[in-house]
């Protein structure tokens, strides 16, 4: 393990990187450059307009703090040359961290800079970033703090940093909680981070990664909402904030039918509870029901009787599965939800009854048909089971029994034919001895006639003696 320092005596490779970062250096003429060094001066104004006007320093440094060339010595930061991503790139893993006490860019709180090292056997190689204003070196400083990934050896190049308000040991479960702290890096920052002050939904977004996360890039500005809360929409999702409350990370197909449907501010109200995976996608449950985002693309917002109906069936573990629809008016003052296995669940508030119609076929207007009541009939295994059956339709006893081999479902469906002329069950055994419980059956049944389907290599003669 290797404590940072300040740059020493410059390698070979080193010198050409800081000769480089003079030949990237924003002071070259011409109208691109003089574009970009507008552009950083109104940034410089608008995030620290008295440090930028009082002190003695380029707009270049307000914007990324101090030392954001590459010839004085820092490393970049990995959002800057990650495609904007704040995660180790390809080739690079957690190495160590240390901490900047109560940091204007954590809102106060700490915040933590993660070392990117090289993978021992990943290339790399020494380089200026050619951010927009982050000119820092990349692959270039050897040394390692070291508090996680320690099941990897060795010291290697510092290929680039994450920042973070979330503390290392929360943000990957390899680091420790050994504490160092350097306070020179307080002010270092690059344009793809976030500003000083920022909010709770930046913090969020650049901790689990910025444009490398599982929201991908933005697509919209943050919201303020009238009653406090906030959200921003995303590629993949949303972050949002209820009023006082953590902010929520909704990604997914679930997280895109939230953004969709206009986030907490457009009826949906804010979340309630966690997002549930299920088989086929997933629920949220949120202040105006439970939607639901089906990996298909379907979604459908459930709440009232309907809701109470498919969470009482078992929600997500029900055979009806996600539903592909919102809650629908039905001819009869009834209201209806299609669900993914075909069916609806359609509601009659005037009985307060709920009934499962195929998702083609159109409530009636009128009175509902009647029904039969249902029940089912079963044993602990298909011998079981045809016992069950024959006790319930024959408990008087029956004349005729036909005997099969459980083993044999082509004789058994057979069988069932002249089991039914002649008005008895089907019973199923063993194929070498006769089964204890259809014994039993038979001994209770009573019959005049039993007729063995199958040959004795099916049924054996053990069995009919």
């Amino acid at each position: 393990m290797t404590a940072l320092v300040g740059p020493g005596p410059a390698t070979l490779s080193q010198r050409v990187a800081a000769w480089l970062s003079g030949a990237l250096s924003p002071a070259r003429p011409g109208r691109r450059s003089f574009l970009q060094r507008a552009a950083l001066v109104a940034t410089a104004l608008v995030v620290d307009p008295f440090g930028f006007v009082l002190r003695p320093q380029s707009a270049w440094a307000s914007v990324c703090g101090p030392a954001n060339e590459c010839s004085q010595g820092w490393t970049a930061m990995c959002c800057t040359i990650n495609g904007g991503a704040n995660t180790c790139p390809p080739g690079s893993y957690a190495a160590g961290w240390w901490k900047v006490s109560s940091s204007a860019f954590c809102n106060g709180e700490d915040r933590y800079v993660v070392d990117c090292n090289r993978i021992p056997s990943a290339q790399c190689e020494c380089r200026c970033a050619d951010g927009e204003c982050d000119r820092r070196r990349v692959c270039c400083n050897n040394f390692r703090y070291g508090q996680c990934h320690q099941e990897v050896p060795g010291t290697t190049e510092v290929v680039c940093r994450v920042i973070i308000c979330t503390p290392p040991w929360e943000w990957d479960e390899t680091c420790t909680t050994t504490v160092r702290t350097d306070e020179r890096t307080r002010e270092h920052n690059a344009s793809c981070l976030n500003p000083p002050n920022p909010t709770a939904i930046a913090i969020t977004y650049q901790d689990i990664g910025l444009v490398g996360s599982v929201l991908g890039a933005p697509v919209a500005e943050e919201e303020a909402l009238p009653d406090g809360g906030a959200w921003r929409a995303y590629e993949q999702g949303v972050l949002v904030q209820p009023p006082g409350g953590e902010v929520l990370v909704l990604a997914g197909p679930v997280g895109v039918a939230y953004r969709d449907r206009g986030g907490p501010g457009a009826g949906l109200g804010y979340p309630t509870g966690p997002v549930e995976a299920v088989t086929g996608g997933a629920v949220l449950p949120v202040e105006a029901g439970m939607l639901h985002a089906g990996d298909d693309g379907r979604t459908g917002l459930l709440h009232g009787p309907i809701l109470d109906a498919w969470t009482g069936r078992g929600g997500p573990a029900d055979w009806l599965g996600l539903a592909t629809s919102d809650v629908l008016s039905a001819p009869g003052g009834r209201v209806r939800a299609d669900f993914t296995a075909g069916w609806s669940l359609v509601h009659d508030p005037s009985t307060a009854e709920t009934r499962l119609l195929p998702v083609r076929v159109q409530a009636p207007a009128g009175r509902w048909p009647t029904t039969s009541p249902v029940r089912r009939v079963a044993g602990g295994d298909r011998i079981a089971t045809a016992v069950a059956v024959a006790t319930e339709a024959h408990p008087d006893g029956a004349d005729l029994v036909v005997l099969a081999a459980a083993g044999s479902f082509a004789d058994a469906l057979t069988g069932g034919v002249l089991a039914a002329t002649g008005g008895g069950p089907v019973l199923l055994t063993a194929s070498e001895s006769l089964s204890p419980a259809t014994a039993a059956a038979l001994e209770s049944l009573s019959p005049s006639r039993i007729v063995v389907v199958g040959g004795d290599a099916v049924v054996a003669d053990g069995v009919l003696d």
